[in-house]
């Protein structure tokens, strides 16, 4: 056998020859492990073997204090709509039970039980007053803890999720501050049998500042003790006070700067021609329907309350400059098209009357053929047009009675408007060498040898004829229609006549009146008369 092989096999050995002694040590340590597990059973078995948890601590002796300790574990969410909001948390209550004391020498020892055992001992009948709705989270296990202390204290834990009420100012929204709290008291114990207070005063809330919210900010916090007094007796409560700020940036890209845009947008209309009322009506009621969505938007998560808001004047005052642009638009074509068609109804009633007929043996005369063009800009007015067809009746009778009055001055206005040329002008050719034309009933026109008169009425603008040519009225259609025309002598033949005729009859076609070619309006036949 090697040297060094025989020095090892000593060493080898050791533990083998150790064995027997560590098997009753790790023997002795499993033992004294079960005799603490038997001895903790059968004291809590001694425990509540005799405990009545009907009954609280001192029972009939001194009033319980129990402490409360909350951790805040997030904030859920928070609605406006219903007043209230949502926050998960950890609570843990404190109080002594010396019916609980295990080993009063090992005052901190301590066991903890699951939440089971808390149905077999007494717990505070503990709930929160501004609760709508909760319920304990179960995942994996309950989840609810009892930890027992060897002098009888006991820390009583649970995690829960709330639903709970806020009651909202929301006069300043969305600019608003709000304050929601947490009302935790006893149901059942008055004053006299338990009071509550929080655990080391402002430091029993912890958690509140790694809470984290998408439309607020939590400022701060603070906490309060209250004794509230009902019927069945005076209770204490605790409220723990959230004041939370809310977050504007959502509201100025989602409101205020849409609602902006359009207000300047609805401004544009202003720089669009008044005539254009396609593009002004089509522009104004999209801004003001665009607008009525915002607000629909925005009222849509509030609450129906009566008070008026912030955000609601913010909407009413951009509605109002919307609107005011849509209706400066109405304003802006009644008064150019209302006024304007007084102006040209008044000019009408003139012509009609004969105010603006004057005769001039020189050959000039009074141009008031603008007249019809203005009238027919009168019928593409939207608001004038309703009532163009009444203005017509008027016109045409007034017409007919002017008709019946000129004929008995017509002769007599002749003779005292060209004493002088009459006496010059050669005598007419015989009635049955010069052709007769038929006229309008409209056009006043007087034929005398030498003398020539410009007609004036119903919208249609006058024409003369040159020295010894052939006076007459040629219909005229305002200033964008037919231009003022004088025929001299030498060029009324034949086309000329028919040129005429022609003007006639597009001025009785605007006008709106039928074409009569079997009278003048003296009653006479109108013939023209040539150098």
């Amino acid at each position: 056998m090697p040297s060094g092989l025989a020095a090892a096999s000593p060493l080898l050995l050791l533990p083998l020859l150790l064995l027997p002694l560590l098997s009753p040590v790790r023997a002795q340590t499993q033992a004294d492990d079960n005799s603490n597990s038997a001895r903790l059973s059968s004291a809590i078995r001694r425990l509540t073997q005799n405990y009545d948890n009907r009954l609280r601590p001192n029972f009939g002796t001194k009033v319980l204090d129990i402490g409360m300790e909350v951790v805040i574990a997030s904030f859920d969410s928070i609605s406006e709509v219903n007043m209230d909001y949502t926050i998960t948390m950890y609570l843990n209550q404190y109080w002594t039970d010396n019916r609980l004391a295990f080993d009063i020498r090992n005052a901190n020892k301590s066991m903890t039980l699951t939440g089971e055992f808390a149905s077999k001992i007494w717990v505070p009948d503990t709930f929160i007053a501004n609760d709508k709705h909760s319920f304990l989270h179960d995942v994996t296990e309950q989840n609810k803890m009892v930890r027992l202390y060897g002098d009888g204290r006991i820390i009583y834990g649970m995690r829960f999720t709330t639903t709970l009420a806020c009651m909202m100012d929301l006069h300043y929204y969305p600019l608003d501050v709000q304050n929601c709290t947490v009302e935790i008291e006893s149901y059942g114990y008055p004053t006299e049998d338990v009071t509550m207070q929080w655990k080391n005063g402002q430091s029993a809330v912890d958690g509140a500042d790694r809470v984290k919210m998408p439309q607020f900010t939590l400022e701060h916090f603070e906490v309060s003790t209250t004794t509230i007094s009902l019927s069945t007796g005076s209770y204490q409560r605790l409220s723990l006070i959230f004041r939370l700020r809310r977050n504007v940036g959502f509201f100025v890209f989602q409101t205020y700067l849409p609602s902006i845009l359009i207000v300047m947008l609805s401004w544009v209309s202003f720089w669009i021609n008044h005539e254009a009322t396609s593009a002004r009506v089509a522009l104004g009621i999209t801004t003001v329907l665009t607008m009525t969505t915002i607000s629909t938007g925005v009222r849509s998560s509030l609450p129906r309350i009566s008070y008026v808001k912030a955000i609601d004047i913010y909407l009413v005052m951009c509605f109002v400059f919307v609107f005011a642009a849509l209706l400066e638009y109405a304003m802006v074509n009644y008064t150019y098209w209302g006024a304007r068609a007084k102006r040209k109804a008044k000019r009408l009633r003139d012509a009609s009357s004969g105010n603006n007929t004057r005769g001039n043996c020189s050959g000039d005369f009074i141009d008031n053929s603008h007249s019809g063009v203005d009238l027919n800009n009168q019928r593409m007015s939207p608001i004038i047009g309703l009532r163009i067809r009444r203005l017509n009746q008027q016109l045409h009778q007034q017409q007919q009675q002017q008709q019946s009055e000129d004929e008995s001055r017509e002769e007599e206005t002749s003779i005292q408007s060209c004493p002088q040329q009459q006496q010059q002008q050669p005598e007419p050719p015989p009635p049955s060498s010069v052709p007769v034309y038929p006229m309008s009933p409209h056009v006043p026109y007087i034929s005398r040898p030498g003398c020539y008169l410009g007609a004036s009425g119903s919208g249609l603008g006058g024409s003369s004829g040159g020295s010894g040519g052939v006076g007459g009225g040629i219909a005229g259609v305002g200033r964008s229609y037919l231009r003022q025309r004088r025929v001299t002598a030498g060029s009324l033949g034949g086309g000329g006549f028919d040129r005429r005729h022609q003007h006639q009859r597009a001025a009785a076609a605007v006008i709106g009146s039928s074409y009569d070619s079997g009278r003048c309006r003296s009653g006479r036949e109108c013939r023209a008369s040539r150098m």
